[in-house]
This record gives C-alpha cells, structure tokens and sequence, in this order.
C-alpha cells in the first residue's frame, strides 16, 4: 500500500513539474528565457489599458538586430543562438528593476 501511495506521489510530483514547465514554454522562449509574443500581446494589453484609466505612459523600444540571419546563416544556429542569449543577457541588466 506504501509502495503504491509513493508511485501515485511521484507521478503528481512529474505531471505539476510537467504542468508548470508547459506554462512557462507558452510565455516565455525557451533559448533566451525571454517573454515570448504570447506573453508580450497580454502584457501590452494590460499596460495600454491601465493607461487608458489612469495618468499612466506606456513606451514600446523594438529591437531589430541587424544581419541577424546573415549572421545565422554564415556561423550556423549555434552562433545565432550565442548571439540572442548575450542579447537576452544585456537587455535583462540593462532593464533590472532597483
């Protein structure tokens, strides 16, 4: 009976691990461990609304990396992986909130 209740135990524990994992896969990118558009189209949705009702500014900076596929292309996957995780990495300190 212990045997089983452990077994049963050990598969709640995988499927909430498994759960949460696929939540964050749907918001956030795998590679960079950035929002993704999912994530993005929501919170963006939020922000234009909460302005609308308050005194609140919302700014958008896109950022379009240059020759990115020419990049991809030339040094493979790999490179173009390393380039969007320093990316990632940069833009996280430089917009860490004190």
């Amino acid at each position: 009976m212990l045997n089983e209740l452990a077994g049963d135990i050990s598969f709640g524990l995988q499927y909430i691990e498994k759960e949460e994992r696929l939540h964050y896969l749907a918001y956030y990118d795998a590679l960079t461990g950035l929002p993704n558009s999912a994530l993005f189209r929501d919170r963006l949705s939020q922000f234009v609304g909460g302005a609308k009702h308050g005194p609140g500014v919302v700014t958008l900076i896109l950022i379009d990396l240059d020759h990115f596929t020419h990049i991809n292309n030339t040094f493979g996957r790999h490179a173009g992986d390393r380039l969007l995780k320093s990316v990632a990495e940069r833009l996280r300190g430089a917009l860490q909130e004190p």
